[in-house]
């Protein structure tokens, strides 16, 4: 799969550079649609084995760990690829804004099961 997905950025990046010296004006829609094509490819076998995760562990307690983890991984993912966009369009201020802004939203995630395993450990004592 990677191997497939590097030879698409790479015939992309021609395809980019060809673009710009004879019409900078559409130079930036080709990196665009190529981030949406393997975002998408990479995206649809992610969810389908995301999905088989949470059917196997939907009847146990540990459930909401495993969606906390996976909603986790998704800001994380979401939150750097906005944050690379940014910075592509040297705007390194919003980038830093959007590294910040998923870490903050994980934590914030994250919070209900911290106070879950307080009441539990607390239960224990």
């Amino acid at each position: 799969m990677i191997i497939k997905i590097c030879g698409i950025m790479i015939i992309c990046l021609a395809a980019t550079l060809i673009s710009k010296s004879t019409c900078s004006s559409y130079g930036y829609i080709i990196p665009v649609a190529a981030l949406v094509c393997t975002l998408l490819a990479v995206a649809l076998p992610l969810f389908r084995q995301l999905k088989d995760l949470f059917s196997a562990y939907e009847s146990l307690a540990i459930s909401q760990y495993v969606t906390v983890l996976a909603k986790s991984m998704g800001i994380s993912i979401l939150s750097a690829i906005t944050a690379e966009i940014c910075i592509s369009c040297k705007e390194e201020l919003l980038s830093n804004l959007t590294i910040f802004t998923g870490k903050a939203e994980i934590i914030v995630l994250c919070i209900p099961l911290i106070k879950n395993i307080i009441q539990i450990s607390g239960e224990m004592l």
